[in-house]
């Protein structure tokens, strides 16, 4: 009995009995054109590419709320609680949003290290900051908590959209399909951003950096799909999202990167680890609906 009602709370109280792919189609449209502009539009003045990017990241929080009021259809499966009415022990959620990216840009890292493909640059990069030892100091010690703290702000713009809004329609078609879906169309929202900012693999190998960026982002896509369904509310996946931001740009700035389709933080020595996890996701997706039905 136990296991059964552990395998039912598996299954989503969000999840609508057919795809809502007129929905969809408003919302990617939207999304990406408010995205989009942002990006376009902020760079031929010369805006910077850090105000740029968080401008961009909240087109699809607009969306999700633009299109939830024209089309009347509420906020009750955006997720915007803490807490799920309907599950238990949320707080397991926010541990796994928080330790697992960790322990995967860890595991990369690692091997980067123990492979002598990167070595520590930290010292380096915060001179030609002109960083001080004790700004340094301040900016390590507040990076788990008060800068994560400040990077959920921004990743609250992509959550609400991506996950608040695009994953509840794309969910009867599976856990599996909707992430994937989902991980494509995000890796490909990021395109302005790679050609003109240099982001993820840079800009100079585009055909090449935006497949590689979108099979990452389709990685981050199940796991934080994984958290949504799995608590019931968004907020688990925006802090997943901000440490996977606040780690990887520090992982860029303390460790050199002679080959970023290689090296940590984003190359293939953490895309390994990834894939690991997401194979038990999906794994685990698969056997929970595989035991409900067995149980029905």
């Amino acid at each position: 009995m136990e296991k059964s009602v552990e395998a039912m709370e598996q299954q989503t109280s969000f999840r609508a009995e057919k795809v809502d792919w007129s929905g969809v189609l408003w919302y990617l449209l939207t999304a990406f054109l408010l995205s989009w502009a942002a990006w376009f539009g902020l760079y031929l003045p010369g805006i910077p590419d850090q105000v740029r990017g968080t401008a961009a990241m909240y087109g699809p929080a607009l969306s999700c709320i633009l299109v939830r009021l024209l089309r009347r259809e509420g906020f009750a499966d955006a997720g915007l609680r803490l807490v799920a009415r309907d599950k238990r022990r949320v707080w397991r959620w926010y541990l796994a949003a928080y330790l697992v990216p960790l322990l995967v840009l860890t595991a990369g890292l690692s091997a980067s290290l123990v492979f002598g493909w990167q070595h520590w640059i930290l010292p380096e990069t915060a001179r030609q900051l002109h960083f001080s030892p004790t700004v340094l100091a301040s900016i390590v010690a507040t990076l788990p908590v008060i800068i994560v703290g400040l990077v959920m702000i921004s990743t609250f713009g992509e959550e609400l959209g991506w996950r608040g809004y695009l994953l509840p329609r794309l969910l009867p078609l599976g856990e599996t399909k909707a992430a994937l879906i989902i991980g494509i169309i995000w890796g490909l929202w990021h395109i302005p951003t790679i050609l003109l900012d240099d982001h993820g693999f840079g800009a100079a190998l585009p055909w090449l950096s935006i497949p590689m960026w979108v099979v990452v982002i389709t990685l981050y896509s199940v796991f934080l799909t994984w958290l949504r369904t799995g608590s019931g509310s968004i907020w688990p996946g925006v802090l997943a999202h901000a440490v996977l931001n606040t780690y990887i740009s520090f992982g860029f700035a303390s460790f050199s990167v002679t080959n970023r389709y290689l090296g940590s933080p984003i190359g293939f020595v953490t895309i390994i680890p990834f894939v690991l996890v997401n194979l038990w996701i999906i794994w685990r997706w698969n056997h929970s609906q595989r035991y409900v039905q067995t149980m029905s």
